[in-house]
């Protein structure tokens, strides 16, 4: 038995090399570094872990074969899909409700044509199951399809390795396609007039404004008659109280409303004059605070219930979410992390901010039992087999189980104490770390095979068909989504964006529209329906 230097070395490289957990981590984190790099605005984002874990995984095969990557492929995954559901669940149910079915139905025809295209392309060239599967999921670039290939698989073949192949000509196809459709290059069926320049945010006023009319109804009903005006202060005979939903002003009030500087300008013409004497500058007996939201208790909670806050004589006037000023209409519901303005009596606002929870650090608290038993509502929903004909099934998976009951408990946002919604800042620091390790722990696990595929002719027809069935999709996706739903320039780049299931084609639209609303918003709609139906579809091509 050697005992020399040589056997010493080796039991090193053993140990370091076996060791996934290790690499997995500097996976990611090249990964991550390598992926903010960007050449002309385009970059990689967190796709870069995966090639940066497929060249780990070529240089020796027991980095490839090392214990413990298949469970932290699953747990990045399971991580990614589920706050992405939570995050999506409430633009995704407006969308739906507002005539968001038709895109729906579009999404499934797409990515069902996309799946007849991988499996004639597979029967012409020979290609075996796992092939199909990685080159339909590569062309998508869609890492929730690739992992329920990989379960329906159960083994038999790895799709990572076409999946790669496939991955760059189709990122390189859809931001080519962006391009096009946003410079109106790209000659599309539908008579739509060039994208007009983004829309800047909308900018709310506060004017205090001098009535000269009677008869006006209550605050409440001036609200209800003009969506998206609010009012924060009343004087009558000379005393200034905070505006309630039951005051009605009469000739000789101030009042202080609220709202897009359009708006305001509209009601200041209807029942008075501005005020050169603003009613918030005299904080003798009403002051106003910025609050944090981060009492668990109040999250889900709308404005307009709050009665806790309004015994105190406070009201709430406005709200900052995320980057964004929203008028605090009553069936509003409250976030955590939202950073609301309070006007009250200066005595109350401290109360108000105890109710209310104003602690940043709480922010970065995730309900951990509420999070844990939605992660694992959503594994138990992927674990189900719905049978087909032959004896086959189907399952959501760990991606599509979680992104489901995600999506379900985002709109859903708490039952009773608990909690299900979590801050948004937390949400995203969690998205990322499961994107990146589940595709650095992909990369490793499929290294070897890749070096191996990479270096034949037939790993050269995988990169080829992977091109070709990228870019058709690609260029064909914006045509059938504009024949069909006649949306404008920005829409349709969200709606690709969101049907081709890539985070890095959302970030360069928005790059290049200098962050429309209208490519989030279609991007949002159509992105939990595409991802579901991709993993669906992929399990029929295994």
């Amino acid at each position: 038995m050697s005992t020399g230097p040589n056997a010493y070395g080796g039991a090193v490289l053993d140990t370091l090399f076996g060791h996934s957990l290790l690499f997995v981590f500097l996976a990611m984190g090249l990964g991550a570094g390598l992926g903010t790099l960007s050449v002309r605005g385009v970059s990689f984002g967190p796709a870069a872990a995966l090639f940066v874990g497929l060249g780990f995984g070529a240089i020796d095969e027991r980095i490839s074969g090392a214990a413990g990557l298949g469970t932290f492929k699953e747990l990045g995954l399971v991580l990614f899909t589920y706050t992405v559901g939570l995050a999506s669940g409430p633009t995704f149910a407006r969308g739906l409700k507002q005539g968001g079915l038709k895109a729906l139905g579009v999404t499934v025809a797409a990515v069902a044509a996309l799946a007849a295209a991988c499996a004639g392309v597979a029967a012409a060239l020979g290609l075996s199951a796992a092939e199909r599967a990685g080159l339909f999921a590569g062309s998508t670039t869609n890492t929730p399809a690739l992992q329920a290939a990989a379960e329906a698989l159960d083994g038999a073949g790895d799709p990572v390795v076409a999946y790669s192949l496939a991955y760059p000509a189709a990122v390189a196809s859809m931001l080519l396609v962006l391009t096009l459709v946003l410079g109106r290059r790209m000659p599309l069926p539908a008579r739509l007039q060039p994208p007009e320049p983004a829309p800047a945010a909308e900018v709310l006023v506060n004017w205090t404004i001098e009535v000269h009319v009677d008869g006006l109804p209550t605050l409440a009903e001036l609200r209800d008659r003009s969506p998206g005006l609010a009012f924060s202060r009343v004087r009558h005979d000379g005393t200034v109280a905070v505006a309630q939903g039951h005051h009605r002003l009469r000739r000789g009030d101030a009042v202080v409303a609220v709202g897009p500087a359009e708006l305001v300008a509209e009601f200041c013409a209807e029942v008075g004059e501005r005020s050169d004497r603003h009613l918030p500058l005299d904080r003798t007996a009403l002051d106003f605070r910025r609050i944090v939201v981060s009492n668990k208790a109040i999250a889900g909670s709308h404005v307009g219930a709050l009665d806790a806050l309004h015994e105190l004589g406070c009201s709430i006037t406005r709200i900052r979410r995320g980057d964004i000023d929203l008028i605090a209409e009553d069936g509003l519901a409250l976030q955590l992390g939202d950073r609301v303005r309070v006007v009250g009596p200066t005595a109350a606002l401290g109360q108000a901010a105890v109710l209310l929870g104003d602690s940043e650090r709480r922010l970065a608290e995730v309900d951990a039992f509420g999070f844990a038993i939605g992660t694992a509502l959503g594994l138990a929903l992927g674990m189900i087999r719905v049978p087909l004909p032959g004896g086959a099934g189907l399952e959501l998976g760990a991606g599509g189980g979680p992104l489901v009951v995600g999506l379900i408990l985002g709109v859903r946002v708490r039952s009773g104490p608990v909690v299900w919604q979590i801050p948004q800042g937390a949400n995203l620091v969690l998205r990322q770390f499961g994107i990146l390790m589940f595709l650095a722990a992909a990369g490793l696990g499929s290294g070897s095979a890749f070096a191996d595929a990479i270096s034949t002719p037939h790993g050269w027809e995988l990169f080829a068909a992977g091109a070709v069935l990228a870019g058709a999709f690609a260029a064909l996706t914006p045509v059938a989504l504009e024949l069909a739903l006649r949306r404008d320039a920005m829409e349709t780049a969200g709606l690709f964006s969101g049907l081709e299931t890539q985070p890095a084609a959302l970030a360069y639209a928005g790059r290049r529209t200098d962050g429309d609303e209208r490519v989030n918003l279609g991007y949002a709609l159509i992105f939990p329906a595409a991802m579901i139906a991709k993993i669906v579809a992929v399990q029929f091509l295994t």
